[in-house]
């Protein structure tokens, strides 16, 4: 049984619901601490204690159910070479990101196979509006703050998302795919409101992030061998572009242009050439590892240990030079591989949960300049795909 179907037969799936709903609601509104740290960035938050006590006390069952392939083959790689890097390198707290994506993405695939998409989904553009709504009056209480520009001193406002404006907003703009299909003048009513908070913040990532998604709008309603082309040739050059270019040299370029001083307005890393720059120091690194990595965050460490240069970031803002950096050539090209076949499924089948496929291939576009691999949110939204593409593909066999 599947689909709303399943979903009024089984009398436990109200509570599934329920425990769902709540879960996600937790990963949006995800930088609320329920224990710091002194001294430390850590903290223990409330999706924290719910997934574990998720997971203990109200399991989802698995039984007749198999895992999607490619996923799995991921996690098993990446718990394995995460071991072997803590072995080899030692333990970065890090590694626990590993760990809760890893328990969330099986949590919403297995719960997505007795759900229904349309509840689920309409659940997701409740919370997203009420998220944006949330942050609107956030910006107006810290408007003294925020309205000084990008600086030090906007750490020190609130945010939904840990990292600050940069994640917040994006965020808000791979959202956006969760009205896909809804009005166009809703959809664009709500790109140029989080365009708006993506110029308030002074983030050219939110700005970037809100464009594709634009895109992406656009894209559903084009002929889909077309766009899967361009997409496939977009995500290859920037995949050659990172493994290729010269960073020493493109460092100078935007240090020495225009494009230099548009680059510097605004970053989180005080502009894109800092970016640029981490690269470029751990190239010779990731060369010297390319096989395992250093394991789960180690990379932070030894760039932070090279004294001519001051590095206080905790991770590379790029999911693949992340995971060839931390796991290793293998999990940079399984994730690669997950991502293309979420691709590849959209344009065979864009009516099976195409909100959610467009948002995790969002999130793989702005992950080039943007995230660590391993971020929560993105792997619980990952398993309610695949856990949905399955149910769908069951009920379009079964007729």
């Amino acid at each position: 049984m599947h689909g709303s179907t399943s979903f009024l037969k089984d009398g436990r799936a109200w509570l599934l619901l329920l425990s769902s709903c709540v879960f996600l609601f937790l990963l949006f509104f995800q930088n609320i601490d329920l224990v710091t740290f002194p001294g430390s960035e850590s903290s223990i938050k409330f999706y924290h204690i719910f997934g574990i006590f998720t997971l203990l006390f109200y399991p989802v069952s698995t039984a007749g159910q198999r895992f999607p392939f490619l996923p799995t083959v991921f996690f098993v790689a990446a718990t394995v070479v995460a071991a072997i890097g803590i072995q080899r390198f030692g333990f970065n707290g890090r590694v626990v990101t590993l760990f809760y994506s890893l328990i969330f993405f099986f949590y919403f695939f297995a719960a997505a196979q007795r759900l229904s998409y349309e509840t689920v989904l309409r659940f997701l553009k409740t919370t997203t509006l009420l998220l944006y709504v949330a942050i609107f009056f956030k910006v107006l209480i810290y408007w003294d703050i925020i309205s000084q520009g990008y600086g030090a001193q906007v750490f020190s406002a609130y945010f939904f998302f840990p990292g600050g404006p940069n994640i917040e907003v994006t965020w808000m703009a791979l959202f956006l795919m969760f009205f896909l299909r809804e009005k166009w003048w809703l959809f664009w009513f709500l790109a140029l409101y989080v365009m708006g908070f993506a110029l308030i913040y002074e983030s050219r990532v939110g700005q970037l992030a809100t464009v594709i998604m634009a895109g992406f709008y656009i894209a559903q309603r084009c002929h889909p061998r077309l766009m899967y082309g361009a997409a496939l040739l977009l995500f290859g050059a920037l995949v050659t572009a990172i493994i290729m270019i010269d960073y020493d040299a493109l460092l100078a370029v935007i240090q020495e242009n225009a494009v230099g001083r548009f680059a510097e307005v605004g970053d989180e890393n005080d502009g894109f050439g800092k970016r640029v720059m981490m690269w470029g120091l751990a190239a010779p690194l990731i060369q010297q590892e390319w096989l395992l990595g250093y394991g789960v965050g180690n990379i932070m460490k030894l760039l932070q240990s090279g004294a001519e240069h001051n590095i206080i970031e905790n991770n590379l803002h790029n999911i693949y030079v992340q995971f060839i950096a931390d796991l290793g050539i293998g999990v940079l090209l399984l994730f690669m591989a997950l991502i293309f076949q979420v691709l590849h499924r959209y344009f065979s089948s864009r009516d099976k949960a195409p909100e959610l496929a467009l948002l995790l291939v969002g999130y793989a576009l702005t992950g080039f300049v943007q995230f660590t691999g391993f971020e929560v949110l993105f792997w619980a939204i990952a398993g309610l795909y695949y856990g949905f593409y399955i149910q769908m593909k069951q009920v379009d066999t079964n007729g």
